[in-house]
């Protein structure tokens, strides 16, 4: 690893401030937010009360009302802002991604119920993709890839050996990561980006940077660990984040014929040059990163990095 001549620390790498997310409803609040195939922002907004609901461990069983939750769903790129509300949605901890058709898949993170509503918040099929979801991140063909953290591997559960699957636009699995893949084993999905039909990851325990497009795997060794996110294209990686005080890292390396060989290391920053908030959501996709803090998305590419 790297640092740029006549640094002494890591260069800041300065994000650039490239939209605000906005709920067509004054007292909404944010409950959720991703980033979809094209690199459109989608949001899941809902009142105060409801937003308690999906967030609190047993919310929607211990509500008042003990009814689901009325929900808006904002999807959002440079020019366009399309909104679906859903009557009632009882998915807590849920993660959310756009489907063609202006269909929207939302998963609970917990015990694997996945929900798919049309173009006017109608639901209109249901799946199990599996317990204990770190990522689910979709395609422009509505394939979904998911992502599972320990819990899902080690739970008994149909998917978790496996810990990354992939599952067709009908929320059937169509392909899982091999076990002989010569990689090791997925303990922990730490990272995971999508771009096109080719998806990338890092994994606990020995991070490996791996590739799989076309039902096969390439992977090279990497000396970087804890990267909660990775953005990718060609032969150059770039890893982001890691343990305790490395929240802010950016590495970026060049994938050589089997190793990630770091060449330079920057530090994360928004525009203005102050540190990350806590409680950023920092999602890969291609060679773009965007990180969403509370309601301001931000995005840094591969060629703004060091």
């Amino acid at each position: 690893m790297t640092i740029l001549a006549g640094h002494s620390s890591p260069p800041l790498v300065r994000l650039r401030a490239h939209g605000r997310l906005a709920s067509p409803v004054d007292s909404d609040v944010l409950v959720t937010a991703s980033v979809g195939p094209s690199g459109e922002a989608i949001t899941l907004w809902a009142d105060p009360a409801g937003r308690k609901a999906l967030l609190t461990p047993g919310g929607l069983a211990e509500s008042c009302a003990r009814q689901p939750v009325s929900v808006r769903v904002v999807v959002q790129d440079a020019s366009t802002t399309r909104v679906t509300t859903i009557a009632a949605l009882d998915l807590p901890f849920c993660k959310l991604q756009p489907l063609p058709d202006g269909r929207t898949l939302v998963v609970a993170t917990r015990g694997g119920r996945a929900i798919v509503f049309d173009a006017d918040g109608t639901p209109v099929l249901q799946g199990d993709v599996g317990d204990g979801i770190e990522h689910a991140l979709t395609t422009l063909t509505g394939q979904v890839w998911v992502g599972y953290f320990d819990e899902g591997v080690f739970g008994g559960g149909p998917f978790g050996p496996h810990s990354i699957v992939r599952f067709t636009a009908d929320l059937e699995p169509d392909w899982r990561y091999p076990g002989e893949a010569g990689f090791g084993p997925i303990d922990d999905c730490y990272s995971l980006n999508v771009e096109g039909e080719t998806a990338w990851a890092c994994y606990h325990s020995s991070f490996p940077i791996v590739r799989m497009s076309d039902g096969m795997v390439s992977g090279w060794r990497n000396k970087i660990r804890g990267a909660t996110a990775l953005v990718a294209h060609a032969d150059t990686c770039a890893l982001f984040g890691g343990y305790r005080a490395e929240r802010g890292r950016a590495v970026i390396g060049r994938l050589s014929e089997s190793q990630n060989e770091p060449i330079s290391e920057g530090l994360l920053v928004l525009p203005d040059d102050r540190p990350l908030p806590g409680g950023v959501r920092v999602i890969g996709r291609g060679p773009d990163l965007h990180v969403l803090a509370e309601t301001e998305w931000y995005r840094v590419g591969l060629d703004d990095l060091p």
